[in-house]
């Protein structure tokens, strides 16, 4: 009895937070388009659903580009023999986990009319389709990568080894390891799909119309109407469901597809191929540190650094200080529900559904609902503080969390909870004793990662960053219009640092587990 309502208790509060974080407000967007007089149906013209399936079509081309380039990276990364592999594919990886805008802001000082390696043609390209393409799709493609590096490293090595007594290493993979692997390349092929069509920043910046920009500027554009907001943004929240029922058909039986088995001794050799290979691996680190670079040279020109400095203010802590509570709380849910998916729980899998359907879901929608929820008298202690940040990066990111400390206790055998048990152990103690100890590195890094994705966080933090509560994207955003060029690349800089800061840490947590 004690051990039920313990686990009862535990998964109420948990489900309790995850619902007022992220499905109070996509319900709120969902009620409130439904409410309205006449049913909106004035707002969907030719021009509204030409933007929306252009924008459908838009993110299919960043997710080919991502997945051509990704799963041949993946494969080769974590198959080949490519000495450093994980030095190369941290190099290649490291643009994901930074704000897209900031990675267009570097395109543009190289390809840009006044870039490094710019004119007038390149210019052009640039801001235009073609040019949103290519930037979101060399931004996104390490997602691809990663979970397919991953998905390969989680296949039987016997398999591969008998594979390759009859078969050459290409057949091998494409016979063998690309069939096994193919859920973890369809999540992340999924996600870049997602992230694309959400993305505001990067197309109003490269002045490319998209249909989430027609959502924000109902919120964050000359005229503030919510109403209007939240009944363009239905078609959103449904495509946003329609992405959590493939994303559960893509791991329905592979609940252990993104976890490695570990370090294979004898990787592939590609034979007459290994031109191929390094060829891809060169073009993958490139793409992701040329950005950087452009970055580089141009908050070096005209004293840069030191103007940022001045106009750094506050944003920084305020960027941390947001994402270091949404992280914590985050990191206190996937306990719970990250455990319960692991050991095969149909509640957990369910707030897990809400988390994912809230992280699918574009910043510019899920903010239309926190106005909603949030912006009345009752709830000014919340809506006009930085407690509201907190909370919706709570709302979109708790998913990643979970899904982190899901992978760690997958690796863990459930023998040692079962032997607690017997031994007269209750859940709370189960989980606080033997789990999280178990899976500590797991839920450390959990945090790390959700910190990472809060941090990157722009859209959300624009639409409901508090008077004074200005976070450093959002200084970046609001400067690149007009602010001084050198400036605004030093900012970035100082953004990717941060990041850094982070991801180092995350680096020497995984390399310990290693170890251990």
């Amino acid at each position: 009895m004690t051990v039920n309502w313990q686990r009862t208790a535990a998964f109420a509060v948990a489900a309790f937070v995850l619902v007022v974080a992220a499905g109070v407000p996509l319900l709120a967007v969902v009620l409130q388009g439904i409410a309205r007089p006449g049913g909106g149906g004035e707002l969907f013209t030719a021009r509204a659903l030409e933007l929306f399936t252009g924008s459908i079509l838009l993110a299919g081309q960043v997710t080919s580009f991502a997945v051509l380039l990704g799963v041949s990276l993946g494969v080769v990364l974590g198959l080949g023999r490519i000495p450093g592999r994980r030095v190369w594919l941290a190099l290649h990886a490291m643009p994901v986990f930074l704000p897209p805008l900031l990675l267009a802001l570097g395109w543009f000082h190289l390809l840009g009319r006044e870039g490094l390696l710019g004119n007038v043609q390149t210019s052009e390209w640039l801001f235009a389709r073609s040019g949103l393409v290519f930037v979101l799709g060399s931004t996104l493609t390490p997602l691809v990568t990663l979970c397919t590096f991953f998905g390969v490293r989680g296949v039987e090595p016997a398999l591969v080894d008998a594979g390759r007594i009859v078969a050459r290493p290409v057949t091998v993979m494409a016979r063998i390891v690309i069939p096994l692997a193919w859920p973890a390349m369809a999540v992340g092929a999924l996600l870049v799909f997602t992230l694309s069509f959400a993305e505001v920043a990067v197309p109003m910046f490269l002045r490319v119309q998209v249909y989430p920009a027609t959502v924000f500027a109902r919120l964050g554009g000359l005229v503030y109407a919510p109403g209007e907001a939240a009944v363009l943004a239905l078609p959103v929240v449904l495509l946003a469901l329609v992405i959590v029922a493939a994303e559960r058909a893509a791991l329905r039986r592979h609940a252990g597809a993104l976890s490695a088995r570990g370090d294979r001794k004898e990787p592939l050799s590609f034979g007459a191929w290994t031109w191929f290979a390094w060829a891809l691996v060169a073009a993958g680190v490139i793409l992701s540190s040329m950005p950087l670079a452009g970055l580089l040279v141009r908050a070096m020109r005209e004293n840069g650094f030191s103007d940022a400095w001045a106009r750094l203010g506050t944003t920084a802590e305020n960027s941390l200080l947001v994402a270091c509570v949404a992280a914590t709380v985050a990191a206190l849910l996937a306990a719970v529900i990250g455990h319960g998916l692991a050991r095969g729980s149909l509640l957990a899998r369910w707030i897990d559904a809400l988390a994912l359907a809230a992280f699918l879901t574009p910043a510019a929608v899920t903010g239309v609902g926190a106005i909603v929820t949030w912006n009345r008298p009752a709830t000014a202690w919340i809506y006009g503080t930085m407690a509201i940040l907190s909370l919706c990066l709570l709302g979109r990111y708790a998913v990643v969390a979970i899904r982190v400390f899901q992978a760690g206790v997958l690796q863990r055998p459930v023998s040692h909870e079962e032997a607690a048990a017997v031994g007269g152990a209750g859940y709370l103690h189960r989980i606080a004793g033997v789990v999280v100890p178990e899976s500590w590195r797991s839920l450390i890094a959990a945090w790390l990662l959700c910190l990472v994705f809060c941090l990157r966080d722009v859209e959300t933090a624009i639409l409901l960053y508090p008077p004074g509560g200005e976070t450093l994207p959002v200084r970046i955003f609001t400067l690149e219009a007009n602010g001084p060029e050198p400036t605004v690349a030093a900012l970035a800089l100082f953004h990717v640092a941060l990041t850094l800061a982070a991801l180092a840490l995350l680096a020497a947590l995984a390399r310990g587990r290693r170890t251990a």
